[in-house]
């Protein structure tokens, strides 16, 4: 008796060691346990490319995203997806390395960015693209000549086919994907290995999902204007209306609760010219429209980087200014959306612009008169170069326009191989893909490579954990 019961001690001292085989992982409460070998958190490109390339490497996958429908942030990724050395680009003689790729990223995100995973976008693109290919999306050049790394659909939104392809794969091959089901916590063992998530679904219930592995692929946090004042405060108060609603910092927030390394929060990828309702107008300034602030002065490059301009309204008084411009404008498709928005102001007169834009007339006017100056002498004290038309002929038109966040561009901190990372060691059966994660580009995005990213990293990701054990 004494000999089984000093046995049973001995088992439950070393149970309580680290390591030790008998010590047991802390109950997980939840409604309801679901087990499965790779879970992936979100539902955009990033997180159905993991899912399926987890699939393909032989794992049992589910996908949880917490809105009723797929798609994220992507659905608004219009422009298409960049690349380096791909069959299109071979096919049409487009001579473009993934080393000028690199480079290219680096550099405009002001060689910010950890160029170990910017080596991993641009070595990896040319197989995203085929690997879209062989599901069946078609892709061509957007133009080469003038962004030869651009490709884009012949037809439709490049997002929106984009997701309803990866969808209709991820179905094809079984993921089990359930939506309206948001992730909340991610679970952890005794040794801090990551056992899958709990989520709560739309009747309430809470649900861990038990994993070998798990994905995040949660985006960004570009709809939160909390999370933008606490990382990014020279962007407080930039509008939260570009982004998909969803873009709400998440797996952000989940996984910093663990420990995990944050980089990069600071950058953000700023739109400069949304109208209140949420129109992009940009374009209207590099063929010659002037931006103005309440004052009515100019005060930046017009068509400088989107970054740089969306910066320099942030520090305007109300964090907004006009885009202003003459009757040669009044037929293009942007003003006619500001039209239809019923945000366009129209004149005769700059001094009637300048009454409805509630701003200084003679300022006004002398902002108009400045640019004029430019278009003669090709000089310009904001370092403008470009001044296609002159700005002159009635009726005067101007709309209202605010800086907004386009993409979070910090975020989880990864390695080359899409784990996540803790005081700069993996996180043993943890990986992110997607807006999620920060330093690949830096302190801007090139391109329309965030939808490379998404592809690149979201397979490299679902693939790692579909051989975790």
């Amino acid at each position: 008796m004494k000999k089984a019961a000093l046995v049973l001690l001995v088992l439950c001292t070393a149970a309580l060691c680290a390591g030790c085989p008998f010590r047991r992982a802390p109950a997980v409460r939840a409604d309801r346990t679901v087990e499965t070998d790779v879970v992936v958190v979100g539902g955009g490109a990033a997180g159905l490319a993991a899912a399926i390339e987890a699939v393909d490497n032989g794992a049992k996958v589910i996908l949880v995203e917490k809105t009723a429908a797929l798609g994220g942030t992507t659905l608004r990724a219009g422009g298409g997806i960049d690349a380096a050395e791909s069959p299109v680009q071979k096919q049409q003689n487009v001579n473009y390395p993934a080393s000028q790729y690199e480079e290219d990223v680096f550099r405009y995100g002001e060689e910010k960015a950890n160029r170990e995973l910017t080596a991993v976008l641009a070595k990896n693109s040319a197989s995203a693209i085929e690997w879209l290919m062989s599901l069946g999306m078609p892709l061509v050049l957007a133009d080469p000549a003038r962004y030869p790394s651009r490709h884009r659909v012949p037809e439709g939104s490049f997002g929106v086919e984009l997701i309803k392809l990866l969808a209709s794969v991820a179905a094809d091959k079984g993921v089990d994907v359930r939506t309206e089901e948001r992730a909340t916590e991610i679970i952890q063992d005794q040794k801090g290995a990551v056992t899958g998530v709990k989520t709560t679904g739309k009747d309430g219930k809470t649900t861990y999902f038990k994993a070998k592995a798990t994905v995040i692929a949660t985006g960004g946090f570009g709809a939160d204007a909390n999370l933008i004042e606490r990382f990014a405060k020279d962007w407080a108060g930039i509008r939260t209306n570009l982004v998909a609603p969803s873009s709400t910092g998440d797996g952000i927030r989940m996984a910093e609760a663990i420990g995990a390394d944050l980089t990069h929060m600071q950058y953000i990828q700023g739109f400069p010219t949304v109208t209140e309702k949420g129109a992009t107008l940009r374009g209207l300034e590099p063929a010659g429209a002037i931006l103005v602030n309440r004052s009515g002065e100019r005060f930046v490059n017009e068509t400088a980087k989107g970054v740089t301009v969306a910066a320099a309204m942030v520090r305007q008084e109300g964090k907004t200014a006009f885009l202003v411009m003459d009757a040669k404008f009044a037929n293009q498709a942007a003003v006619n959306t500001a039209r239809d928005q019923g945000v366009l102001l129209e004149a005769e007169a700059l001094d009637e612009l300048a009454g409805k834009m509630n701003v200084d007339a003679a300022k006004l006017k002398a902002a108009v008169e400045e640019y004029n100056r430019g278009q003669e002498t090709g000089n310009d004290r904001f370092g403008r170069s470009t001044f296609p038309v002159r700005l002159e002929d009635a009726p005067w038109l101007a709309v209202q326009v605010f800086p907004a966040a386009y993409s979070t561009l910090g975020g989880l901190r990864v390695n080359q191989d899409a784990q996540v990372l803790k005081n700069a060691r993996p996180i043993s059966g943890l990986f992110a893909a997607g807006e999620v994660v920060g330093g690949i580009f830096g302190a801007d995005k090139f391109g329309v490579s965030t939808t490379t990213a998404a592809i690149v990293f979201g397979r490299l990701a679902g693939r790692n954990a579909a051989r975790a054990k």
